[in-house]
């Protein structure tokens, strides 16, 4: 509208008429509007104040704001001139009659805008959002009489974010965000804005990888807030629960009828890359009070950095099989570079099986020594603690590592799992044809019950599982670091297993006819 004036100022001084603009947000009165109106026409003109004016001024009737006239300061006769003297030949522009205050109704502003129109020669424009109106039926029933022309305008988010956010990449990132919401909300843009400002500040290695989510994040926090009125309280389940679910409850609010479209917002924002981020909580602390603490936020940034590198390098390998097999066209040498500068990266975040299936590939192409010093180091620490007789069959589907050699040329160092399972402990130990490897399992296995030991033989049904039960058992008098009480008393429980399960299960029974170890 503004900018409508300033570009047509020549057309409105030709038709002689002023400009002014009302808002009607809390107004309360049709008087009250009358007043606020005058003081604007009274500031818009340019010229000398006529005698009223003057004595107004004298009066100390005119605010020293812009000329802002302070009317009810007037007595209400002077009042009554100074309204008529002033709403002359106005182009007046009032706006948010949907956020008036209730003692204004919309048909009293309707009254107020034909009397303008028809007795005072002005021209009006009323901007309104007619959904947000309490009395809607009012406009309905007076629009065709009161006004010439009716524009409906409902603009998509993209025609406005520019008007809010300056930055284009933030625009890009957070449109698709308002567009899942349905919202053009230009002030709710605007807190985005300052929210993205604020922990911009922030400077990090490496933070434009991940900017474009933090600014998603952001705007889904902002809208809850700010169109949703999702309170505190909401805001901590959002961050600790699933999401998506309150958001879905949000939008219902009890009526049953709207949760396909709720559920279809959630899901719509799970397709765009939305889940909870070490961030979100310093998001959520500057919506609502306006600060965060920049340490934990730049540590938050560092830790989702390096999640985007690795992230990244993982979508690079899938690439690579996705290349090859829809039938890439390249070279076997072009082919070998690229694996072998993919594997000269750090690889701690790439899947094992991305990695057995890539050196696969690389010696499918390139069976030269470098090609195979590259493998073996790749797969010795994945393949160290596996028992030979078990890596064959662990390398089925890798044809060209199989026939390579490597991986059987690889010594095998078994280790301790940092916290192992009871039958990842037992096979440790039962397993082992090299003898016990001196770490500590035995008394991993001595803090199971015997409920728990008892159910994991009862699981042991492949053909070699009582021969290790008893390689375990015969093993226990050689291991001179178990103290005699310590290998008498895993011994013991042992067997009272071993003798539940063959009263309990005939098939146990049968199994165990030949457990014959001699008991201390």
């Amino acid at each position: 509208m503004k900018h409508f004036v300033q570009t047509h100022a020549d057309t409105l001084k030709s038709a002689k008429l002023k400009f002014a603009y009302l808002s009607l947000f809390g107004v309360q009165s049709l008087a009250e509007a009358r007043a606020r109106l005058a003081a604007a026409a009274i500031a818009a003109e340019k010229k000398s104040l006529t005698t009223i004016g003057k004595a107004a001024l004298l009066k100390g009737w005119v605010s020293g704001e812009a000329g802002g006239f302070d009317i009810s300061k007037v007595g209400d006769i002077a009042k009554e001139l100074v309204e008529n003297a002033t709403l002359k030949g106005l182009y007046v522009c009032i706006d948010d009659l949907e956020r008036a205050g209730e003692g204004l109704r919309p048909i009293d502003v309707l009254g107020f805008i034909s009397e303008l129109t028809e007795q005072r020669e002005c021209k009006v424009l009323l901007i309104l959002n007619k959904e947000k109106l309490t009395d809607g039926a009012v406009m309905r029933i007076f629009e065709e009489k009161v006004f010439d022309l009716t524009l409906d305008f409902r603009p998509e988010p993209s025609d406005v974010v520019h008007l809010a956010i300056e930055n284009k990449q933030q625009q890009e990132a957070a449109l698709p965000i308002f567009k899942a919401f349905g919202s053009a909300n230009i002030r709710v843009m605007q807190r985005l804005a300052w929210v993205l400002a604020e922990i911009g500040k922030i400077k990090v290695s490496g933070r434009n990888f991940i900017w474009p989510r933090v600014v998603r994040h952001a705007a889904v926090l902002t809208l809850l807030k700010f169109e949703r009125g999702l309170s505190r309280d909401d805001f901590e389940r959002v961050l600790t629960r699933n999401w998506s679910v309150i958001y879905a409850r949000q939008m219902r609010k009890g009526n049953e009828k709207d949760k396909p479209a709720a559920d279809s917002y959630s899901d719509i924002l799970d397709d765009l890359d939305y889940y909870p981020e070490g961030y979100d909580t310093h998001i959520v602390e500057l919506i609502n009070d306006g600060a965060f603490d920049e340490k934990a936020l730049k540590a938050a940034f560092k830790l989702s950095v390096e999640s985007h590198k690795a992230d990244t390098k993982n979508k690079r390998a899938d690439a690579i099989l996705r290349g090859l097999r829809s039938g890439l066209q390249a070279t076997a040498a072009d082919l070998s570079k690229e694996i072998r500068e993919f594997f000269s990266e750090d690889l701690k975040t790439v899947p094992r099986g991305t990695i057995a299936v890539i050196s696969d590939l690389l010696l499918a192409v390139d069976k030269s020594r470098e090609a195979m010093a590259s493998v073996e180091k790749l797969m010795t620490p994945i393949f160290k603690s596996v028992p030979p007789e078990q890596r064959e069959g662990n390398l089925k589907v890798y044809p060209s590592l199989l026939a390579s050699g490597v991986i059987q040329k690889i010594p095998y160092e078994p280790s301790l799992d940092d916290n192992p399972t009871l039958r990842q402990a037992f096979d440790e130990v039962a397993g082992d044809p090299k003898g016990w490897n001196k770490s500590g399992q035995f008394a991993i296995i001595a803090k199971y019950s015997d409920a728990e030991i008892k159910s994991l033989f009862m699981s042991l049904n492949e053909p070699d599982a009582m021969d290790r039960i008893r390689r375990l058992r015969g093993r226990l008098n050689s291991i001179d670091e178990l103290s005699q009480d310590a290998r008498s008393s895993i011994i013991r429980r042992i067997d009272k297993i071993v003798d539940e399960l063959a009263a309990i299960d005939p098939l146990h029974r049968h199994k165990l006819t030949n457990f014959a170890a001699p008991r201390p």
